[in-house]
């Protein structure tokens, strides 16, 4: 997930009026697929195990991303917001690892 909170703050001053001048739609289908792709990627080499089990480890997928696109939405709309990429980058991965770990790590 870091190249993507690392290019979007990279290009904050582009994605940040668009995202504000009713883009936000735009900005959320645009970035979706390569977070959700990264997303993929990385819990399926975290957590081999879950292969077996494609609709849970889809779940946590979706999770990842949904969350991860609130957080750049969020960053993006409020100036006021004073968070670097790699402070964005640090908040999400505290607020997601622990959960989805414990999730896909336990069996149904």
């Amino acid at each position: 997930m870091h190249a993507v909170f690392d290019h979007v703050g990279r290009h904050r001053q582009f994605w940040g009026p668009l995202s504000r001048k009713g883009g936000a739609d735009l900005v959320t289908r645009i970035l979706h697929q390569s977070v959700s792709d990264l997303a993929r990627e990385h819990l399926r080499s975290r957590f081999p195990e879950t292969q077996a089990d494609q609709t849970r480890l889809e779940a946590a997928i979706q999770f990842v991303t949904g969350a991860c696109m609130g957080l750049v939405t969020w960053w993006l709309e409020n100036d006021a917001v004073p968070y670097s990429a790699e402070e964005i980058q640090s908040i999400f991965v505290q607020l997601a690892t622990d959960g989805v770990s414990r999730f896909l790590a336990t069996s149904r």
